[in-house]
């Protein structure tokens, strides 16, 4: 076939078989100046390692689910549509990087002078052609996913 310049049509076809649910992360670079700051920084990473996780229930039998989120972005106090929407998700992962220069320092408080923050979200809902139909308005705004 190399001669010929011609090779055999492997008549292959592919099937659709489903749609996954979509994944996205965050990421936030954070340096805290005073002590302040950082007890600011170490509330925010708190609180999103405590909504990532689910609780438990009934003896320790049973968890409950994790927070949920609905991630909207703002810009001059209304909703960005140049942005995109997204639906109900909820926090997969937390990770943080305490030397995200590759140099791990110090404030003079203890608390690390950078901090990056990545936030991984996966949608508990699949979307399908109806969110995004044009002119599909929800929440005021038209809906861009």
């Amino acid at each position: 076939s190399k001669m010929s310049g011609r090779a055999l049509n492997p008549r292959k076809e592919q099937i659709f078989k489903d749609v996954g649910f979509r994944e996205f992360t965050f990421s936030y670079t954070f340096a805290p100046r005073n002590e302040k700051e950082s007890l600011s920084v170490n509330k925010i990473i708190q609180q999103f390692k405590y909504h990532a996780h689910p609780s438990l229930q009934d003896n320790n039998f049973l968890y409950t689910y994790p927070s949920e989120f609905d991630i909207v972005h703002y810009y001059n106090n209304r909703i960005n549509p140049y942005l995109p929407r997204h639906a109900t998700s909820v926090l997969k992962n937390v990770s943080v990087n305490y030397a995200p220069n590759g140099h791990y320092n110090v404030n003079r408080d203890g608390f690390p002078s950078q901090i990056q923050l990545s936030l991984t979200f996966g949608e508990v809902a699949i979307l399908t052609k109806s969110d995004f139909e044009p002119n599909t308005v929800k929440n005021g705004t038209q809906a861009i996913y």
